[in-house]
């Protein structure tokens, strides 16, 4: 290799630039797509179904009247660092997604509902005092 070689794209900028510039892309493209240890905790766009529990089949149901046992798993996610939950007993939409997170990090089956599986893990993990 000479050094007429090693010249040459000099003499070229605009090419030279766009090199780089489609080397740069390249692999930022890379980084995003294939070298990432899991899926990105907030997307601007969700392009995978399985990243999120179909909804439309389990609408949210929102307690009208303060229930005790949500009371209990919303202060038991609130320790465990689920979000910030106000322990009133009312299901609504921020208690559903502290239960998703929590189903999804220790491998329950993403329903955002309150199930017997919920409450045994979260009595597991010491969030939930054993009676």
């Amino acid at each position: 290799m000479g050094f007429a070689a090693i010249i040459a794209p000099l003499r070229r900028p605009a090419a030279l630039a766009g090199a780089l510039f489609f080397a740069l892309g390249a692999g930022i493209i890379a980084n995003a797509l294939f070298l990432q240890p899991r899926p990105h905790p907030a997307p601007l766009v969700h392009t995978r179904a399985d990243s999120e529990p179909a909804t439309a089949s389990r609408p949210v149901v929102v307690a009208a009247e303060p229930d005790e046992r949500v009371a209990v798993v919303q202060d038991a996610l609130a320790r465990s660092a689920y979000g910030p939950l106000t322990a009133d007993g009312v299901f609504g939409p921020q208690t559903r997604d502290a239960i998703l997170r929590f189903q999804r990090d220790h491998g329950l089956p993403l329903t955002g509902a309150i199930s017997d599986a919920l409450v045994v893990e979260l009595r597991a993990s010491g969030a939930i005092d054993s009676e």
